[in-house]
C-alpha cells in the first residue's frame, strides 16, 4: 500500500500541471507552430514522469518517459510540418484528459492492470511518432529561447545534426535544423530570429529552392554550402552563386562557425574604411524593398543600398562591396525605417545570374534526370502538409504523389526531344508550378476516377500550358496585370494560343492544344479568350484552370494563415462547371 500522503501531494500536482497543459494546448490550437507550447508540455511531462517512477510502475513511467521526448523533439520540428505538430498535440490532449486515471493507478494494482492496456497502446501510438517523423530530430529538457542567434541548418540527410548531436554540448550560435524546404521558407519570411548565417547540404531535397528563397529574401546572408558528391561539389563556383564558401564532405559544425566569424571580423575591418554616403537624382530609376532588418549584422551588400526620401531622391547609404554600419542601420530603424532601397536593374541582374549557375548545376548530364525527378516530387511534398490538414486521405495523397512522378517522366521524354520545352523545365520555378498543379490536378482525377489516358494528357498540360510565357518576368508568369507594362500585357494575352502553337510543333494532339489556349477560359466570362455563344471550355482547360487558381489561393493563404479551401469556395462558384465544384467539395470533405 502506497503511503497516502505521496498519493495525495501526487494528485495535487496533477491538477496544477494539468492547467499548464490545458493552456499549452489552447495555444498549439491557435498556432501549431509555437514551439514553446510542446516545451511547456514536455516539462510537464517530466515532472509527473519523475514522481510517478517513485512509485514502481514500468508501463506508465514509459509511456511518460517517451510522451516527454515526443513533445521536446516535436518542439524542434519543422513549425510547417502541420501533419507532425497535431499528430503530437493530438497525443499530448489524450494525455491531459486521462491523467486523472493516474491517481487510480496509484490507487490498487487492480486499476493498474486494468489501465496498463490503454496504457501499452498510447505508448506505442507515441513511439510510432518517434520512429516516424522524429527519429533525427534532438530534444532534450531546455526551454525555448526565442532570443538567441542562430545558424540554420538545411540538411535533410541529418548527417550534420547527428555529427552535432554526438558532441554533447551547446554552441553559439546555436544551429536550428531543418528538413523541409517549407519550414525553412517560413522562418526566412517570417525572419523573427537573429540568423548569423546558413549552411546547405546541397545534396539535399530543393536547396536549390532554398538558396533562391533566401537571397530573395536576404541578398547579404553568409551562406555556406557543402556535399559528399566530388563532381557537384567541383561544378560550383562560389561567387556565380552568390555564397561565401563551398566545401566537400564536411560535416563538423564547429568549423562552420569559424568561418562565419571570419567574414563576420571582415565586414567590419571593411565597414571602418567605409566612404561617406552621396546623395543621388534617381527618379529615372525603378527600385525594389529590401527589410532593413537584412543589413543589421553589418554584412557587405553585393548592392549600392538607397533610403528614400522621396519619389525623385534617394540617399545612398551603402556602397556596393562596402562594409555596412549597424550603428546606423539602428539609427533608421529607431526612426520607423522598415525598408531599403535597391535598383531593381541590379536586383534583376543578380538573380539572373544566380539562375544561370543554378541551371548550370542542374543541366550536368550526370545529375539532370535524378534531380529534376526529384525535385518535382519535393515541390508535390510542399503541398502535401497542408492537403492533409484539409481532410485528403492518405490514400489519394499517395495517388496523386505517383502521378506528379508520372507527369515529370512524360514531360522529361518530350524535353528530350524538344530545345524549347528542355529550356522551359530547366527554369526551377516553371518546375515548381508544373508539380503543384500535378498534385492537384492528380488529387480531382483520382475523385472523378478518370482513365489512364486523361492522367497522361493532363499530366502534359500541367507542366507545358504557359510555356509561351519561357523567360518572362514572374510578376507576367504570375498574371499580375497591375504590374505589367503595355508590352507585357500584349504577351500575357497572347500566351495561350502562342503556347498552342509551340506545342503543335512537339506533336500534341488537337485536344490538348485546345486545352493549353482556353486554359484561361472560364464559365462566367471573367477570363480570356471568351469563346464564341454556345462552345464548351475544354475539360482539360478547367481542370488546369481550377488548378492554377486554387494554387494562388494556397500560396497567399501561406502568407495571410486563412483557410484556402474555406477562401477558395467563395470564389469558385460561377467561374467553372458544377461537376469540378462538386469534385473540389468531395475532396477536401472533411478538414480535420
Amino acid at each position: 500500500m502506497l503511503d497516502q500522503e505521496l498519493v495525495d501531494d501526487f494528485n495535487q500536482q496533477i491538477e496544477e500541471q494539468s492547467e499548464i497543459v490545458k493552456k499549452a494546448l489552447e495555444t498549439l490550437n491557435g498556432d501549431l507552430s509555437n514551439s514553446e507550447a510542446f516545451v511547456e508540455c514536455g516539462q510537464v511531462v517530466d515532472r509527473i514522469y519523475g514522481a510517478i517512477s517513485m512509485f514502481g510502475f514500468p508501463e506508465l513511467s514509459e509511456y511518460l518517459l517517451k510522451l516527454k521526448e515526443m513533445s521536446y523533439k516535436c518542439s524542434n520540428s519543422d513549425p510547417e510540418h502541420e501533419v507532425l505538430r497535431t499528430k503530437c498535440m493530438n497525443l499530448i490532449e489524450v494525455y491531459h484528459t486521462s491523467s486523472a486515471l493516474f491517481i487510480s493507478v496509484l490507487s490498487s494494482a487492480k486499476n493498474a492492470a486494468q489501465i496498463n492496456q490503454s496504457i501499452a497502446l498510447e505508448t506505442k501510438k507515441v513511439d510510432k511518432i518517434l520512429m516516424s517523423y522524429l527519429h533525427g530530430i534532438s530534444g532534450g529538457s531546455t526551454g525555448y529561447d526565442d532570443t538567441r542567434t542562430y545558424i540554420y541548418v538545411y540538411d535533410k540527410l541529418g548527417i550534420i545534426q547527428d555529427h552535432y548531436k554526438r558532441m554533447n554540448k551547446e554552441l553559439y550560435p546555436a544551429p536550428k535544423f531543418f528538413n523541409a524546404y517549407a519550414g525553412l521558407k517560413k522562418a526566412i519570411k517570417e525572419n523573427h530570429e537573429e540568423i548569423s548565417g546558413i549552411i546547405l547540404d546541397v545534396e539535399s531535397d530543393s536547396w536549390e529552392l532554398v538558396l533562391k528563397e533566401i537571397r530573395e529574401q536576404n541578398p547579404i546572408i553568409s551562406i555556406f554550402v557543402t556535399a559528399k558528391n566530388k563532381r557537384l561539389m567541383s561544378s560550383i563556383d562560389s561567387t556565380k552563386l552568390k555564397v561565401q564558401g563551398v566545401f566537400l564532405n564536411h560535416i563538423k559544425y564547429t568549423k562552420f562557425i569559424t568561418e562565419f566569424e571570419k567574414i563576420e571580423q571582415r565586414a567590419k575591418t571593411a565597414e571602418a574604411e567605409a566612404n561617406e554616403t552621396t546623395q543621388e537624382n534617381t527618379a529615372d530609376k525603378k527600385y525594389t524593398k529590401v527589410s532593413i532588418d537584412v543589413f543589421k549584422r553589418g554584412l557587405p551588400s553585393p548592392f549600392d543600398v538607397y533610403l528614400k526620401i522621396n519619389d525623385e531622391k534617394y540617399l545612398k547609404v551603402i556602397k556596393k562591396g562596402e562594409g555596412v554600419d549597424p550603428e546606423q542601420v539602428e539609427k533608421h530603424s529607431q526612426k520607423n525605417i522598415e525598408q531599403y532601397y535597391i535598383d531593381q536593374t541590379d536586383f534583376d541582374e543578380y538573380h539572373s545570374s544566380l539562375d544561370d549557375e543554378i541551371k548550370k548545376i542542374l543541366d550536368d548530364p550526370n545529375l539532370n534526370i535524378r534531380q529534376k525527378q526529384r525535385v518535382a516530387l519535393d515541390y508535390a511534398d510542399n503541398v502535401t502538409y497542408l492537403l492533409e490538414t484539409k481532410g485528403v486521405d492518405e490514400k489519394s495523397l499517395v495517388s496523386a504523389k505517383q502521378f506528379v512522378e508520372m507527369s515529370e517522366k512524360i514531360v522529361s521524354e518530350v524535353a528530350q526531344s524538344n530545345d524549347l520545352v528542355k529550356d522551359f523545365l530547366s527554369d526551377l520555378r516553371n518546375m515548381e508550378r508544373g508539380s503543384i498543379l500535378a498534385m492537384l490536378s492528380g488529387l480531382f482525377l483520382n475523385k472523378m476516377k478518370a482513365s489512364q489516358d486523361i492522367h497522361q494528357d493532363v499530366a502534359l498540360i500541367c507542366f507545358l500550358h504557359d510555356i509561351a510565357l519561357a523567360g518572362s518576368p514572374a510578376h507576367v508568369k504570375e498574371g499580375n496585370l497591375e504590374l505589367m507594362s503595355e508590352e507585357e500585357k500584349e504577351v500575357f494575352m497572347r500566351h495561350p494560343k502562342k503556347g498552342a502553337q509551340t506545342l503543335a510543333e512537339v506533336g500534341l494532339k488537337p485536344a490538348l492544344l485546345e486545352a493549353v489556349i482556353q486554359h484561361h477560359v472560364r464559365i462566367d466570362n471573367s477570363g480570356f479568350p471568351q469563346l464564341p455563344k454556345g462552345q464548351k471550355i475544354n475539360s482539360i482547360a478547367e481542370l488546369i484552370g481550377l488548378c492554377d487558381d486554387f494554387s494562388k489561393v494556397l500560396e497567399e493563404c501561406d502568407e495571410t494563415g486563412e483557410d484556402p479551401v474555406v477562401k477558395f469556395k467563395t470564389q469558385m462558384n460561377g467561374r467553372f462547371s458544377k461537376k469540378l465544384v462538386d469534385v473540389f467539395s468531395l475532396t477536401f470533405a472533411s478538414p480535420k
